[in-house]
């Protein structure tokens, strides 16, 4: 089964509507429809990021603290709050997937994949993963 993974529920019921419902078959493949939120994930607070011994000094934004060493930072991501219901569900989607499909915006930046791919990462998913890009998803 390939679960179409877009990067939000309005994104997810235009797939749906295209395709015929949230699951089917489409062209003799199985899939399934699923979304995130936008953005899941974030990087945590400076003083999560840094080695437990320098955390005191980057819990707060003192004048005479900066400019802050950046190599003292990990660049640590964790789930944004109020998401980890669409992480955890997210997870038992993948339980049942064989390949996910990204159908996150194609954006010139590449955000949307972005995002898809820090939520798969957070999941540990390291299975098949395809693109999907297309220019608009409004009905033609």
């Amino acid at each position: 089964m390939e679960l179409i993974l877009a990067e939000k529920p309005s994104a997810a019921r235009n797939f749906a509507k295209a395709l015929g419902g949230k699951t089917g078959s489409y062209a003799g493949t199985e899939y399934k429809i699923t979304n995130l939120r936008g953005h899941v994930m974030g990087l945590l607070p400076p003083d999560r990021q840094v080695p437990a011994d320098k955390a005191d000094f980057y819990k707060s934004w003192e004048l005479e603290n900066l400019p802050w060493d950046l190599d003292d930072f990990a660049w640590k991501k964790g789930i944004l709050s109020g998401c980890k219901d669409i992480i955890s569900g997210l997870k038992d989607e993948l339980k049942g997937a064989d390949c996910v499909v990204i159908a996150t915006d194609v954006d010139p930046s590449g955000e949307g994949e972005l995002l898809a791919w820090e939520a798969l990462e957070k999941c540990g998913w390291n299975g098949q993963t395809k693109r999907m890009y297309f220019a608009d998803e409004a009905p033609a």
